[in-house]
């Protein structure tokens, strides 16, 4: 089994999800036992996502976290958006309920709603 077997390469084209394609960097890295990502990522990123790790410094190019930070600064969905994502999201007939709750959880965690301060209130903002 090959890395690019498991993860794809990510372009953030509408639709896509920053925070779970990192995810899959992880789960990556350790099924191949990759001490340094930040040599891998960068042949994993197509569009948008390689011009952003383009314009790190040299210096930020070669550090795993950096990397991450700036793709999640420039592509992660925000806590509004996610918040109205949340409202209007319907089951669609073509997905499973797992998938449709797990996308809700994850718009809940994203606009912070999962949090108890939040519990009762129309909206967390």
């Amino acid at each position: 089994m090959k890395i690019a077997d498991i993860l794809l390469r990510f372009d953030c084209t509408k639709g896509k999800d920053m925070s779970a394609w990192l995810e899959q960097v992880e789960l990556a890295k350790d099924l191949f036992e990759i001490d340094d990502m930040a040599k891998v990522i960068p042949f994993f990123m197509d569009g948008e996502a390689f011009e952003v790790f383009k314009q790190l410094a040299p210096e930020d190019k070669g550090v795993e976290g950096k990397i991450k930070d700036a793709l999640t600064r420039a592509f992660a969905v925000s806590k509004w958006p996610a918040y109205e994502e949340f409202c209007g999201r319907r089951w669609r007939m073509d997905e499973t309920v797992e998938a449709f709750l797990t996308d809700l959880k994850r718009l809940a965690r994203i606009s912070g709603m999962d949090k108890a301060d939040n519990a009762g209130c129309e909206c967390p903002y």
